[in-house]
């Protein structure tokens, strides 16, 4: 088969090697913290826009979406061009003789780059966009050597972005073949002078011409990381099926299980468990838009709205907080509003509720728990009953977070974690596993307006726990003394 290499004419061949990215130029929070560091087609196919009541809700979030992208593509583009443009110069500041040997280089490197496609080899060190430009390659070899095996493959990249990634990296892999050749010539030299004083000649290492080294790079280690690869697997399966890009998502697993990064696991696995355990795709409700209209004007209870929010019942104070909360997966109408506001008014439940404005994300199409309670004072016997009559009247579904009480009613079993217990929980974090603690840290690190605010919701609370217990680690909290790190004896 013939080498799969997009050679570079010579005035355009590199300078200098960066081990860093370029900083991504874009407006501030243009690209969600999700997606960061995400090639733009992976973006493209995980970032799906649901669709609101709301037109103009649509058009706003469409409009971001774009501008996100284009964000990404113009970094890209970018940093593509950085590239090119430092590996030139580092071209130009090559010996005569270097550039003599450049072509013969550029094979080897071309060499290097087939044998991967082919599955023959590794390469270590990619980076995301180098690893997702080959995994496409590889997917592309695959396909046509099952149905043309016996003749030689031959590829053609359609986006841009795909072909200067490639290019660039062909351009890398040339330089570390033309120093690995370098060493091995200077050792050869040193050897020679070793004979001529009649010293024993040492083993010329030949690390470099086909970089021998990197492939041992670039195997998964074992490192305690199964079982957490496993439900990652699982997790990106589940969109991936649903998908209509499914190999982007899953050559993103493929990167995540080679690089083996502990951190960097972590850090996916939980925003997956959470993103399941709160968003979710329920059918638009036609009666919702009357229910918010209903809740916002009806004055038979105390009501208020906030931000995404209407709040209707009896509200805290500061005599009289909030000492629990609950959950119902129901079908919102005018009809259960006023269930819920006859509840209050008659001394059932002493508690508030809220749901969430239509079109926003707050949205109830977008969240298991349509209804969230507020009590304050622990609900009785009588409460509990009755609310689990609402929750059967209206079920929708389950997939609520605590302790299940009824069919689509849940109360919480942890309560508000207050900012002080989640930053200690990182710092606790930090004496047990440094990379668990980092990626603990970026789930429940927020910026607003400049500001960092560390938080955990019930929410977020179980999800860590999920992700830790993946790593053989438990936690427990208590509203008093915070939290306690624990080993997983199922591990």
């Amino acid at each position: 088969m013939g080498l799969l290499f997009l050679m570079v004419k010579p005035e355009q061949q590199p300078k200098q090697e960066t081990t860093s990215t370029p900083p991504i130029e874009e407006k501030p929070d243009a690209v969600p913290v999700q997606y960061k560091g995400m090639p733009s087609e992976v973006v493209e196919e995980l970032w799906q826009n649901p669709v609101y009541i709301n037109a103009e809700k649509n058009k706003s979030e469409i409009v971001r979406r774009e501008q996100a992208i284009e964000a990404i593509k113009k970094a890209e583009t970018d940093r593509e061009a950085t590239k090119q443009k430092q590996l030139a110069e580092r071209y130009a500041g090559l010996r005569t003789e270097q550039k003599t040997e450049f072509p013969n280089a550029q094979k080897d490197a071309a060499q290097i780059l087939t044998e991967h496609i082919q599955g023959k080899r590794e390469i270590g060190g990619l980076s995301p966009q180098e690893f997702f430009v080959l995994s496409k390659l590889k997917t592309a070899y695959e396909e046509f050597k099952r149905e043309n095996s016996d003749k030689p493959f031959a590829f053609d990249l359609s986006r841009d972005i795909d072909r200067s990634v490639y290019k660039n990296l062909a351009q890398k892999l040339t330089f570390k073949v033309l120093e690995g050749r370098q060493n091995v010539g200077d050792q050869e030299k040193a050897n020679a002078i070793r004979t001529e004083l009649g010293i024993p000649p040492q083993e010329v290492k030949k690390e470099g011409s086909l970089l021998p080294e990197e492939e041992s790079k670039s195997e998964v280690q074992e490192g305690g990381n199964e079982a957490a690869l496993t439900k990652l697997r699982q997790l990106i399966e589940a969109r991936a099926v649903k998908s209509r890009n499914p190999q982007a998502l899953r050559e993103l697993y493929t990167k995540m299980e080679q690089e083996n990064d502990k951190a960097k696991i972590a850090e996916i696995l939980v925003s997956e468990i959470n993103q399941r355990k709160r968003q979710a795709d329920y059918p638009i409700n036609p009666n919702y838009q009357k229910a918010w209209e209903q809740a916002t004007k009806d004055t038979a209870v105390n009501h208020k709205e906030e931000s995404d929010w209407i709040y209707r019942g009896s509200f805290p104070t500061k005599e009289k907080p909030t000492i629990t909360r609950g959950s119902l997966n129901i079908t919102l109408d005018e009809n259960a509003t006023k269930e819920l506001d006859a509840l209050i008014q008659s001394g059932v439940i002493d508690a508030n509720y809220k749901f969430g404005e239509p079109g926003t994300g707050a949205e109830a199409s977008e969240r298991h728990d349509a209804v969230t309670l507020y009590f304050l004072t622990e609900p009785t016997p009588e409460a509990m009953r009755a609310l689990s009559n609402v929750a059967k009247k209206y079920y929708r579904g389950d997939d609520l977070i605590g302790r299940k009480i009824s069919e689509g009613f849940y109360m919480s079993e942890v309560g508000s974690v207050s900012d002080t217990h989640a930053r200690d929980l990182i710092q606790q974090l930090q004496g047990t596993d440094q990379e668990l603690a980092k990626a603990v840290k970026t789930f429940l690190t927020s910026n607003f307006k400049g500001k960092e605010r560390v938080a955990m919701s019930e929410a977020q609370f179980y999800s860590t726990k999920e992700m830790l217990n993946l790593f053989g680690i438990d936690i427990k909290h208590d509203k008093d003394k915070g939290f306690e790190i624990l080993k997983n004896s199922s591990k």
